[in-house]
């Protein structure tokens, strides 16, 4: 608890300075944005430098050059749209609608990302509101050009941001939320059969959330090592943590069918699929050695020793074997029931060998 309590705490704590931080560069780059582009391009020019500067900074150095190079695309194809209607027929009606359809048509361009909507701004802006239409485009090009370039010179100066430890806090959550749902198992086969209530399979549905988390996060936390000056001594860090969330989720594709498994085996409606007497304390052993195998998975603050970290996934292992073992002796009078057993040792088995074939440190 305190452990967890700790890194919940720190979590926090990066949490809010990364937020800091990005603040503050953001605001930085579209200060030097404005003057920048005071200096360079002609008076009454230079608002929408900062606003592309504030928008480019992104969590990642990469991010930022992607989307700057994203958003000038859409902007220079929106200006191309723009200034060829203008130049040749004018605005109307119908070169309105018919510059729109165009836009919108090119923003779906899979290149352009989310920035594919800077097509149809940038269209519209030189047909409504250029006077000189050579000018107008000229002055926006340079000024996008600007706050881009500056976003990113300030997000590689200004403590170029790495995202390894938020991806390995990801997993360090996920791996304890399938950890407690299993000790949870654990706690309840071990007791009076069936258990009165139990959320299994629904806590399991539950599992997206930190899922869909550690996969943004090991995704942000790879790129955040690209172009990165301060990312060159962690980039073994990022293939360890695909590698190790895609074990987990393996795992939790896993730990939802035992959840299932064991929800029917539980049905008070069905006596015929209750999980035999004799077979219940070893699997409630076997259960708990799986908890604490995924709650120890990949811990930082195990020993550097790899056999000394393989210890929990190898103890779950042998749990595992031994109810192999069990179901093979097992002379239970109950067809369904041992069908029932059957199905959960064998998804115990799939889960522990994800574990076993995942890397135990980064």
């Amino acid at each position: 608890m305190r452990t967890t309590l700790t890194g919940a705490f720190s979590g926090l704590r990066a949490t809010v300075t990364g937020h800091g931080v990005s603040a503050a560069k953001a605001a930085t780059a579209a200060v030097l944005a404005w003057i920048v582009a005071g200096w360079l391009l002609p008076a009454g020019s230079d608002f929408y430098a900062p606003l592309v500067a504030v928008l480019s900074v992104q969590p990642t150095v990469a991010g930022t050059l992607r989307d700057t190079v994203q958003r000038l695309a859409g902007v220079g194809i929106g200006l191309a749209i723009g200034y060829v209607v203008t130049a040749t027929v004018g605005l109307h009606w119908w070169s309105l609608g018919a510059v729109l359809a165009v836009a919108v048509l090119s923003s779906t361009w899979h290149r352009l990302g989310d920035e594919g909507v800077q097509v149809s701004v940038a269209a519209l802006l030189v047909l409504l509101l250029a006077e000189e239409p050579t000018l107008y485009v000229g002055q926006l090009l340079g000024e996008g050009l600007i706050g881009g370039l500056v976003a990113a010179a300030v997000n590689i100066a200004v403590i170029p941001p790495l995202q390894v430890g938020v991806a390995e806090r990801a997993l360090v959550t996920l791996r304890h939320r399938l950890g407690d749902l299993v000790d949870d198992m654990s706690a309840q086969v071990g007791g009076e059969w069936p258990p009165e209530e139990q959320r299994w399979i629904a806590r399991a549905r539950e599992l997206d959330d930190p899922l869909r988390d550690a996969r943004e996060a090991v995704q942000t936390g790879g790129e955040s090592t690209r172009f990165n000056p301060r990312g060159r001594r962690f980039r073994h860090v990022p293939p360890g943590q695909r590698q190790s969330f895609e074990s987990l989720e393996n795992v939790t594709l896993a730990v939802r069918d035992l959840a299932t498994s064991l929800s029917e085996a539980a049905d008070p409606d069905d006596p015929a699929l209750h999980l035999n007497e004799l077979f219940r304390p070893a699997l409630a052993r076997a259960l708990r050695s799986v908890a604490e195998a995924l709650t120890s998975y990949g811990s930082p603050e195990g020993s550097a020793d790899t056999a000394a970290e393989g210890r929990p996934v190898a103890a779950a292992a042998r749990e595992v074997e031994e109810l192999r073992r069990l179901l093979a002796e097992s002379e239970a009078p109950e067809v369904p029931a041992l069908l029932a057993e059957g199905a959960v040792v064998t998804e115990l088995g799939r889960l522990v060998a994800h574990l076993q074939r995942a890397p135990l440190h980064h």
